[in-house]
Order: structure tokens, then sequence, then C-alpha cells
């Protein structure tokens, strides 16, 4: 498509105004409209348009690309994953088993006021009414 046939070449990329497809799609030229049945849509015309504005990349030289934006690690397929030994809900005993391997020691359990100002925080972005903290350590 890069050389063009005998009407020339079919795109220019960067100039959809230069471009014999955009002109044939278009159905600016009544002697080559394409499709010859029936005028495509103007959106999927605009899609064209853009296309070639963006210099008409060739989808196949793109598929290395591709996979590398899917390198995802929300993409992977799951693996099973060996639950540590404990007696510990199981998602503590992966953080223990983390803090353990960088020699780090759990901070400590913390009291109930702590607890729902932290919770309120997190949740509500607010810190709790002196109201709320007593119905709660209460």
């Amino acid at each position: 498509w890069e050389n063009g046939g005998d009407s020339g070449t079919a795109l220019v990329p960067g100039d959809p105004e230069s471009s014999l497809l955009i002109k044939k799609v278009r159905w600016g030229d009544s002697d080559h409209q394409m499709p010859p049945d029936k005028k495509l849509p103007a959106a999927e015309i605009e899609l064209l348009e853009e296309w070639v504005k963006r210099g008409a990349p060739d989808p196949r030289k793109m598929s290395s690309q591709k996979s590398d934006a899917l390198d995802w690690w929300s993409l992977k397929p799951l693996k099973p994953v060996v639950i540590p030994a404990s007696d510990i809900h199981p998602i503590d005993a992966f953080i223990h088993e983390k803090l353990n391997a960088n020699d780090l020691k759990p901070t400590a359990i913390a009291d109930r006021r702590t607890l729902i100002r932290r919770l309120y925080l997190d949740l509500h972005g607010l810190l709790p009414t002196p109201e709320e903290v007593n119905a709660f350590v209460a």
C-alpha cells in the first residue's frame, strides 16, 4: 500500500485530505466510492481519518507494544499460593512472614480509641466525633 497503485498512493500518513483512501470512503469521488454498496457511518470514517492523522501505523508492527502494555501484575494468571502455617488470619500470616524475612517486628495491637480514629480516617477521611469514639470504646 505504501507504493500505491494505478490511482496513486492510497495513504499519505499524517494527511487525510491528501489520502486517496479517505476520499473514497467519504464518497467524494463519484467514480470510485468505497465501499461501493453503502457509505460507511460517519463515526467509522472519523476513525479512519484519525488513524491517517496519527501516521497510519501498521497494526502488525504494534504487536510487541501491545504485549508490553499488557504485562501488568493484575492481568497475569493466578497461581496457587501456600498459606503460611499460623494460628492467626491467613492475611496476617503473610504479613508476619514478610516482616520476619526483613527482620522487622509487628507493631502492637492498637487500643480501641486508636483503632476507631484510624478506621474513621481510612474510611471517611475525617476523625470521629468524641461521641462516636465513646460509643465505640464502650
